[in-house]
C-alpha cells in the first residue's frame, strides 16, 4: 500500500515489518527445541537503507522499500535457541507494533475530525 502521505506509508511499512519480525520470533521459541534452525530476518539492513532514503527524500528508493518484504534466513547449526532472548525479541517486536499502531490511529483520528470539519 502506497500512501500519498508518506508518513501513514511509513508506518504501514514499519508495522508490517515489526508483525514480520515477532513471527519468526514466535516461530523460533515454538520450534526451539525440535530443528536446531534459527531464523533470522533483514530488518536492519530495510531500516537502515530506510532511513537514508527518507532523509535524501528519495521517493523512488522509498516507494520500492516500501513494498520490499523482509528475507528470513534459516541458519542451522549446533547453536540452540536461546529462548529468552527470543522471548524479549518477541516483546520489544510486540512494544515497537502497538507504538506505531497507536500513532497513527492518532494521525488517522485527527484526518477525521479534520474532515468532519470539527
Amino acid at each position: 500500500m502506497i500512501s500519498t502521505d508518506i508518513s501513514i506509508t511509513l508506518a504501514s511499512w514499519a508495522l508490517d515489518l515489526e508483525k514480520q519480525r515477532a513471527s519468526i520470533n514466535a516461530l523460533n521459541i515454538a520450534t526451539a527445541n525440535t530443528d536446531g534452525i534459527k531464523r533470522t530476518g533483514n530488518f536492519d539492513a530495510l531500516i537502515n537503507n530506510m532511513s537514508h532514503a527518507v532523509s535524501a527524500k528519495d521517493s523512488l528508493t522509498i516507494n520500492q522499500l516500501v513494498t520490499t518484504k523482509a528475507y528470513i534466513n534459516e541458519n542451522s547449526g549446533t547453536e540452540p535457541i536461546a529462548l529468552d532472548d527470543e522471548v524479549i525479541a518477541l516483546s520489544q517486536a510486540n512494544g515497537r507494533y502497538k507504538t506505531i499502531a497507536e500513532a497513527l490511529s492518532k494521525k488517522y483520528g485527527l484526518m477525521s475530525l479534520a474532515m468532519r470539519g470539527k
